[in-house]
C-alpha cells in the first residue's frame, strides 16, 4: 500500500542560485513517478528499526545552501530555498523532526527526503536527537530556532530570510527578528512525547516495568511512551523485588523507573550484587518525593547508575518537568527541566509571584495542560487561573541551574503561629534516625495553642522498641536542628505502617485517623521559642 501525493512545492526567489536549485528539483520531481510514492508508516518504522532507512550522518561544517522543510499544505510538502552568502553548491538539508517550535514532518516521509537530497547532492542535517545523537539540537525545545541558528552557523549558512511571521498559536501575527524562515501553524499540536523525546529519547532504551498503569505516570511513560520513542518494555503482571532484579539483569535494561519505595527497597537490598546491571544506564524516580537519604543509598549502591527525577501531574497529560542520563550531575532534590511550550510560575498565597529561588506554588500554561475537571464547575474554578494557568497544590522553585526543586505540597503544609513548616524538610532529617524506618509529618489542630502543631508518625525499624524513650530521642534529634517554630510540639506518634497509595505516595491525610493512643512524646518534647 502507498500514499499518493503531489509533486513538492518549492518557494524560490528571483535569486539565480535558488531558482537553479529549483528547477533542478522540479524537474526531478517530474520526470521520476516514484516521487509520488511514499511507504505506509509501518513500513519506514519497520525500516528505522532494522536500521535500513539510510539516514547520512549530518554533516554540519560545510559552507552550504540550505533547503528547509517548512511545512506541508494537504498532500503536498513545501520546500523553501535559501541562500548562503559564500561556499560551494553543495547543500545542508536541516530536516526538523517531531515538533517543537518548528513544524516536524511525517516520519514516513523521510526516506522521501533522504533520497531527494542525495540526488541534488545534498547532506541531511537532523536536529531530531534520536537520528543523530552525537549531534543533539533540540528540535523539541522552546529555543529550537535558536537551536537551528546554530547549526546553520556551523554550516557557515550566516545571511538569510531576516525576519519569521508567525501564522498560528499565541503569537500569530507577530513578527520575530531571525535568521532563517520558518512557518508556524498551531502550536497545541504539539505533543507530550514529542516534547519528552527531545530530551530523553534513544531507540536502545529498554526497562522493565510493574503496575499500576492506571497512574498517570506508567500512561505517559509506557502505554504512550513506549510506542512512540520505540524502546523495549517488559511489564510484570505484579511487583516481585526479585522478579524485577532477575528481569533488569536478563533484559539488559537500560533503564529502570521507580517509585520512592521501590527505590528503597533496591537500594538496601544485599542481593543486588548477585545481578548483573551493567547496562543500566538511569534510574528515573517519580510520582512522589524521593528522600536525599534513599537517593545517596541509591547511587551508593549504583555508582555507575545516574538517578533522575521527575515531576507531573494528570491535569498537565502526565510529564511537566523530565530528566535524562545527561543530567545526572544535577541536585538529587532536583526534578529536572519543563518540557517543550510549558510555561512555569511560582505564586505566593494572594497569587502574586515569588522572588528568585524562593519556594512558591507551581502553576503551570501550556498546550499539554487540562481545559478542566469534567462536570466538576467548582474544582474547575479554584485550580484554574485566567489565561489557562493550572494551580497544580505544589510548592518549588527554579534553582541556578534551571532545575525544578519541589519542596512538597502545599495542602501539607503546616502553619504553626503564622510561620509556615514545609514538612519534607523535617521528613528528610527524620528518616536518617537509627531508629526511623519511614515517616510522615502533618499539623494537628490544638485549641489551646490556637495553632496547628508539627506531629511526625513514625514507622519504627525493625527490633526498636516504640516507648518513651525513642520518641524523645527522636523528637530531640530532629528539635536540636531546625528552628524553634518547626520542632516536634504535636509529639511522636509510632504507627505499623504508613497508609500509602498504590504508587507510594503517603495518603497523609489518613494519619489524622491514626489512634492516637499509640506512644506520644508530647511531654517527653522540652518546651523551646520561636
Amino acid at each position: 500500500m502507498s500514499v499518493n501525493v503531489r509533486p513538492v512545492q518549492v518557494a524560490a526567489s528571483a535569486q539565480k542560485g535558488r531558482l537553479e536549485l529549483a528547477d533542478r528539483l522540479e524537474k526531478l520531481l517530474a520526470n521520476d513517478k516514484q516521487w509520488h510514492e511514499f511507504p505506509t508508516p509501518q513500513a519506514y518504522r519497520d525500516a528505522r528499526r532494522n536500521g535500513t532507512h539510510g539516514f547520512k550522518k549530518p554533516v554540519c561544517n560545510d559552507k552550504a545552501r540550505l533547503i528547509n522543510f517548512t511545512g506541508r499544505e494537504g498532500n503536498s510538502i513545501e520546500l523553501r530555498v535559501i541562500e548562503p552568502t559564500t561556499g560551494p553548491s553543495k547543500g545542508v538539508w536541516l530536516h526538523f523532526h517531531a515538533g517543537g517550535f518548528v513544524i516536524g514532518s511525517n516520519a514516513s516521509y523521510d526516506p522521501y527526503l533522504t533520497r531527494l537530497s542525495n540526488e541534488l547532492g545534498l547532506t541531511m542535517a537532523s536536529v531530531e536527537y534520536r537520528l543523530a545523537p552525537e549531534n543533539p539540537y533540540p528540535a523539541g525545545y522552546n529555543d529550537a530556532v535558536d537551536a537551528a541558528l546554530f547549526a546553520l552557523s556551523e554550516a557557515g549558512v550566516n545571511k538569510l530570510a531576516q525576519q519569521l511571521r508567525v501564522l498560528g498559536g499565541e503569537s500569530a501575527g507577530a513578527w520575530y527578528a531571525v535568521s532563517v524562515a520558518l512557518s508556524l501553524r498551531d502550536n497545541h499540536g504539539i505533543d507530550v512525547q514529542s516534547q519528552l523525546s527531545a530530551i530523553c529519547a534513544g531507540y536502545d532504551m529498554r526497562e522493565a516495568f510493574f503496575p499500576p498503569l492506571s497512574h498517570i505516570y506508567a500512561t505517559y511513560a509506557v502505554i504512550n511512551g513506549a510506542p512512540w520513542l520505540g524502546y523495549y518494555v517488559c511489564l510484570l503482571p505484579r511487583f516481585n523485588l526479585g522478579v524485577y532484579m532477575r528481569l533488569m539483569s536478563a533484559r539488559k535494561a537500560t533503564l529502570a523507573r521507580l517509585v520512592p519505595p521501590v527505590a528503597k527497597l533496591l537500594a538496601e537490598c544485599p542481593q543486588v550484587r548477585q545481578y548483573d546491571f551493567s547496562s543500566l544506564e538511569y534510574f528515573s524516580c517519580s510520582a512522589a518525593h524521593l528522600s536525599d537519604e534513599v537517593a545517596s543509598k541509591l547511587r551508593n549502591a549504583f555508582p555507575q547508575v545516574a538517578l533522575c527525577q521527575t515531576y507531573g501531574c494528570t491535569e498537565a497529560s502526565g510529564a511537566c518537568v523530565q530528566s535524562g542520563v545527561r543530567d545526572k550531575d544535577m541536585a538529587s532534590n532536583a526534578s529536572g527541566k519543563a518540557v517543550a511550550n510549558l510555561e512555569m510560575r511560582f505564586l505566593d498565597e494572594s497569587g502574586n509571584d515569588v522572588g528568585p529561588e524562593e519556594p512558591g506554588e507551581i502553576t503551570l500554561r501550556g498546550p499539554n495542560i487540562m481545559m478542566g475537571y469534567l462536570r466538576d464547575l467548582e474544582a474547575t474554578a479554584k485550580d484554574m487561573l485566567e489565561g489557562g494557568w493550572y494551580k497544580t497544590g505544589d510548592l518549588g522553585y527554579i534553582d541556578s541551574s534551571g532545575y525544578l526543586i519541589v519542596k512538597g505540597r502545599l495542602k501539607d503544609t503546616i502553619k504553626y503561629n503564622g510561620f509556615q513548616v514545609a514538612p519534607v524538610e523535617l521528613e528528610e532529617i527524620l528518616v536518617s534516625h537509627p531508629a526511623v524506618e519511614e515517616v510522615a509529618l502533618c499539623g494537628i489542630w490544638s485549641e489551646e495553642a490556637s495553632s496547628d502543631l508539627v506531629r511526625a508518625y513514625v514507622m519504627p525499624k525493625k527490633g526498636v522498641e516504640a516507648g518513651p524513650s525513642a520518641a524523645k530521642s527522636i523528637a530531640q534529634f530532629l528539635n536540636s536542628q531546625v528552628s524553634g517554630y518547626k520542632q516536634l510540639r504535636g509529639g511522636v506518634v509510632f504507627v505499623d505502617e504508613l497508609p500509602k497509595s498504590p504508587t507510594g505516595k503517603v495518603l497523609k491525610r489518613l494519619l489524622k485517623d491514626v489512634p492516637t493512643d499509640s506512644v506520644k512524646a508530647k511531654q517527653s518534647v522540652p518546651a523551646s521559642k520561636l
